[in-house]
């Protein structure tokens, strides 16, 4: 782990390992989320036949320094293919995909892990998953646009109950508006009161390129936002974006294949009244 206060020097923070002998960093697949309840390292098996078999986590309340190595358990000792983990204002979330199926786990400590999978229909995989006071929202891994797909391609999570969300396909004459299989979501995070999404359609193929972003107020419904009027199809995707309480910034690759990324902010959505 290394922090920065500046962006200029990096402080080197050691996360132990415990008994977990791991020749070298690359064995895990590691991941970092951070929110107002601590920062949360993620490290699953980068290796098939599994070499560590399972999850684990470090947590820090500061990003300082880290506890122990925590392995999330699970009901039966297979390899996670996947994991996916989200901080929420309320803790953290951790999606975990494998040959039993899918799970997602909640956390007010990143120690302790509750299993709120109940209700969720089967699905694939989870490919991001996020969460405010009141919902949760979690979008499947979907495979190629070649391959069989299910619907619907993001569900929300509020009051206890799994419901399937829809999203906006956008409208002719505007840019990127292509069948569900044919578009990719790359990240998924709060933004205001409501949630921001990012990604792009496939392309190639004599496919169109462009670079896509949804809002949603509440995570049931996903509107889509006009993408010639914003520029976005001068990006062949949208591959991540950063919050924060005033604005949301978005990073893609340019469709002419030029080495420069494209940038673009936005001020997030007014707080409703109350």
């Amino acid at each position: 782990m290394w922090r920065t206060e500046d962006g200029a020097r990096w402080e080197a923070i050691p996360l132990e390992l415990g008994d977990l002998k791991v020749k070298s960093w690359l064995d895990l697949d590691v991941r970092i989320t951070a929110g107002p309840r601590g920062v949360l390292v993620v490290g699953n098996d980068n290796f098939y036949p599994p070499r560590y078999n399972g999850v684990y986590v470090w947590h820090s309340a500061d990003g300082r320094a880290f506890g122990a190595m925590e392995r999330v358990p699970k009901p039966r000792n297979e390899l996670p293919f996947s994991a996916e983990a989200s901080a929420t204002l309320n803790g953290f979330l951790l999606g975990m995909t494998d040959n039993s199926g899918t799970m997602l786990l909640s956390s007010e400590d990143g120690v302790q892990w509750q299993n709120i999978s109940a209700g969720l229909p089967k699905i694939n995989g989870i490919d991001h998953v996020s969460g405010n006071a009141s919902t949760l929202v979690l979008f499947p891994y979907y495979p190629q646009p070649a391959q069989p797909h299910g619907k619907p391609r993001a569900w929300f999570r509020r009051d206890g109950t799994w419901q399937p969300a829809t999203i906006d396909p956008g409208r002719l004459p505007d840019a990127g508006v292509v069948p569900a299989d044919e578009l990719v979501v790359n990240a998924v995070l709060n933004w205001g009161t409501g949630y921001i999404a990012v990604g792009n359609t496939f392309g190639g193929d004599g496919r169109e390129n462009a670079g896509l972003v949804w809002y949603s107020a509440d995570g049931s419904a996903w509107a889509r936002i006009p993408v010639r009027d914003n520029g976005f199809d001068t990006a062949s995707d949208l591959n991540d974006v950063a919050v924060s309480q005033e604005k949301a910034v978005l990073v893609g690759y340019p469709s002419d294949s030029s080495a420069k990324l494209l940038t673009w902010q936005a001020k997030a959505p007014s707080l409703p009244n109350r």
